[in-house]
């Protein structure tokens, strides 16, 4: 009876310590499956490390393009392409107009008019008006010519019913003649783009 005891005893204790190393068994597994989790938060931490590096004032192409412009608005500035002609310096197209009258003097690349006068008393520009040469009235005006002046000598019959028009040189200008020219005021002068030289017959 002892015996069977003992060896029950003892099968028991076999069976406690096979129990007890398969215990063992699976602790150790749980410990070696650890060190891949460690290995993967190790690379995640080296990740982060690397993003902290470059730091939030590395811009990438796309951002770098928004902050530039952003701080351009903040300093009032605008790029090229949107600037506008007027900002630059750049005037807008000047006016053209016709003014016409009697050749006082001619220089080398300009002469000087006294420009034909209207009275709009009756309505306007009811009453062309010629001041004598010197005459108080008189609204004398500096044309300068460019190479890109063109010149036309027309030739007025008829009181205007026949025009007969040729190409002229800025020779061709006499004083006392009659002249219309069509341009733009450039401060007090008249910068002319195109003259015509009048002869009435």
């Amino acid at each position: 009876m002892i015996r069977k005891c003992t060896a029950i005893a003892s099968i028991m204790l076999l069976i406690l310590a096979s129990a007890t190393g398969c215990a063992g068994g699976k602790g150790a597994e749980a410990q070696t499956s650890m060190p891949p989790l460690e290995d993967a938060s190790i690379e995640d931490n080296a990740e982060d490390r690397q993003n902290q590096s470059a730091g939030p004032e590395q811009n990438t192409p796309e951002t770098s393009g928004t902050d530039q412009s952003a701080e351009a608005a903040e300093n009032g500035s605008s790029s090229p392409d949107t600037e506008n002609p007027a900002e630059n310096g750049e005037s807008a197209l000047p006016d053209i107009i016709i003014i016409g009258g009697k050749v006082r003097s001619v220089s080398q690349d300009s002469f000087v008019i006294s420009r034909v006068l209207t009275d709009d008393t009756d309505g306007p520009g009811s009453i062309v008006i010629i001041p004598e040469k010197g005459s108080p009235d008189e609204e004398l005006v500096t044309i300068r010519c460019t190479d890109s002046t063109a010149f036309e000598r027309w030739v007025i019959s008829g009181g205007g019913a026949g025009i007969e028009k040729t190409e002229a040189a800025f020779s061709d200008i006499q004083e006392d003649g009659g002249l219309e020219a069509e341009g733009y005021f450039e401060g007090e002068e008249f910068m002319a783009e195109k003259v015509i030289i009048e002869i009435y017959e």
